[in-house]
């Protein structure tokens, strides 16, 4: 399934501004899981 991909990379088109985005979204969702 894709949410956007497209869309994604044209926002973030550098490698490094993709993965901190990524990184960044999933270090939010396990806080949230913990909390």
């Amino acid at each position: 399934t894709r949410f956007g991909l497209l869309e994604f990379f044209t926002k973030y088109p550098t490698y490094t501004e993709a993965s901190d985005r990524i990184f960044a979204i999933l270090g939010e969702r396990h806080v949230q899981r913990e909390a």
